[in-house]
C-alpha cells in the first residue's frame, strides 16, 4: 500500500530553545494528538483516509561540540524539523498499522523505536472507534517527534528560517489560564491564574515561550499556524 507524501518541508532552529522541549536531550520523543477538523474538499474522495501530519525533529551535535564535557551541553547542538503530510488508506491503517506507521516514518528517515508506533496507532485505533468521527471521510492527527542522532541522515542545504514580525509579536493577546494545562514549548505548566500570551489560532503559551520561539520562526510550534512576517 502506498502512502502518500503530499509536502515535505524542513527548518533549522536553535538548538537550545528546541532541546527546551526535552525532558533529557538524550530521549527520544513522540507525542500524537486527534485534529478535529472536516474541509470540502473530503467529501470527494472515493475512500477513507487518514491524513497525519508528522513534524520529524533531528538533534544533532553541532562543531562546537569538540570534547566528552561538552556532550551535556545543549549548546552544542542544532536540530532539524522535517514536516511531511502522509495519506494513509483507513484499511490500511486498520489492517497492518505496524507497518503502515513504520514505512511512514521510515520515508523520512527516523529511526523507529516502538513506543512511537504505539502512540501513533493507539490514537489512530481511538479515532476509529469514537462517534464523533464515524462518517468522515479523512480522519486528521498530527504527530511530533524528537529523535537524537549522531550525524544528520540526510544532506540539508544552508538554511534560512523567518521569523514573525514584531508587531505580529506585540499584538499577541494577553489571557489569564482558567484551567490547567502545559506550555507546549517549554513543556512546564500554565497554572490556574497565571498569564500566558495566546496565538490566533488560539493556542496558549508562556509569553518569554512564544516571543522567543516567535523570533526563529513564524509558525506556531503547535499547528504551524502562519504569523505576518
Amino acid at each position: 500500500m502506498i502512502i502518500c507524501l503530499l509536502n515535505h518541508t524542513w527548518e533549522k532552529s536553535q538548538s537550545k530553545f528546541n532541546l527546551l522541549r526535552r525532558g533529557n536531550i538524550f530521549d527520544n520523543y513522540c507525542q500524537v494528538w486527534e485534529v478535529d477538523e472536516t474541509r470540502v474538499e473530503d467529501e470527494l474522495l472515493e475512500s477513507s483516509i487518514f491524513s497525519i501530519d508528522v513534524h520529524a525533529s533531528f538533534t544533532y551535535p553541532n562543531q562546537d561540540c569538540d570534547d566528552e564535557e561538552d556532550d551535556l551541553d545543549i549548546e552544542c547542538y542544532d536540530s532539524v524539523t522535517i514536516r511531511r503530510t502522509h495519506e494513509v488508506q483507513f484499511d490500511y491503517m486498520n489492517s497492518d498499522p505496524r507497518s503502515a506507521i513504520r514505512d511512514m516514518l521510515v520515508s523520512m528517515h527516523v529511526p523507529v523505536e516502538d513506543f512511537m508506533i504505539a502512540e501513533i496507532s493507539k490514537c489512530a485505533g481511538r479515532m476509529s472507534t469514537k462517534d464523533c468521527y464515524k462518517n468522515r471521510k479523512v480522519l486528521r492527527m498530527c504527530v511530533s517527534i524528537d529523535v537524537m542522532v549522531g550525524e544528520l541522515p540526510f544532506p540539508i542545504d544552508k538554511p534560512t528560517t523567518t521569523p514573525a514580525s514584531k508587531e505580529a509579536i506585540r499584538r499577541l493577546e494577553k489571557v489569564v489560564i482558567e484551567n490547567p494545562m502545559a506550555c507546549a514549548i517549554c513543556l512546564d505548566d500554565l497554572s490556574i491564574g497565571s498569564e500566558a500570551k495566546r496565538m490566533p489560532c488560539s493556542h496558549l503559551f508562556h509569553g518569554r515561550c512564544i516571543v522567543h520561539w516567535l523570533g526563529m520562526s513564524k509558525f506556531c510550534p503547535i499547528c504551524r499556524f502562519e504569523m505576518p512576517s
